[in-house]
């Protein structure tokens, strides 16, 4: 199968996350479907959270940075989890602009969905209780289907997530393997 630009670096990005997870979350990816996402449903719910507490805190910048390089690798597990290319899902515009180009050219490309911090947080937090409601509907087996429903909510995290990193001027794809590579040099077996 042939990938164009744009898909080739999501997947790859997605690609990193899986091996990632294998090494070093393997109790996440023991759970059944359903636990994993309330998992990464409760992830979305902390990140809004440390966000909203680094606003008050020294260096804040730096805090809200890491907090949304975790944001976006928490989409790229729960998109592989529910086994969905985030590309798929890209903005049309986005996607023709991208079609031959980089995933930098492809983020500059995205329209921005809100036009302050503030006002992602507050986007952030409404998906984020939508993920929540939506897996807390499972214990009380209530009508629905939460796959479909976090399959729908997630490119929207993840597009909300990246718009707001490319705003920052974060340099994306080299600060999730950053932070992927410092989790993993956690492990008793890292260095064998």
């Amino acid at each position: 199968m042939t990938h164009t630009p744009l898909e080739k670096s999501f997947l790859l990005l997605q690609k990193a996350q899986q091996i990632h997870d294998e090494k070093s979350h393997r109790d996440i990816l023991n759970l059944n479907l359903k636990d994993r996402l309330k998992h990464m449903a409760l992830h979305f719910c902390k990140y809004v959270g440390n966000i909203v507490e680094a606003e008050f805190q020294e260096n804040s910048d730096a805090k809200i940075d890491k907090v949304l390089v975790d944001s976006l690798i928490i989409c790229l597990a729960s998109a592989n989890a529910v086994n969905i290319s985030l590309a798929h899902f890209a903005p049309q515009e986005a996607k023709l602009l991208a079609s031959t180009s980089s995933f930098a050219k492809f983020l500059l490309s995205l329209e921005t969905s809100h036009r302050s911090r503030e006002e992602f947080v507050k986007k952030m937090a409404i998906l984020s209780g939508k993920m929540a409601k939506t897996m807390e509907s499972t214990d009380h087996m209530e009508a629905g289907n939460p796959r479909e429903e976090m399959s729908a909510l997630l490119p929207q995290m993840t597009f909300l997530v990246l718009t707001e990193l490319a705003r920052a001027g974060i340099a994306i794809e080299e600060k999730v393997h950053s932070r992927l590579l410092a989790i993993e040099k956690k492990s008793i077996f890292e260095g064998l």
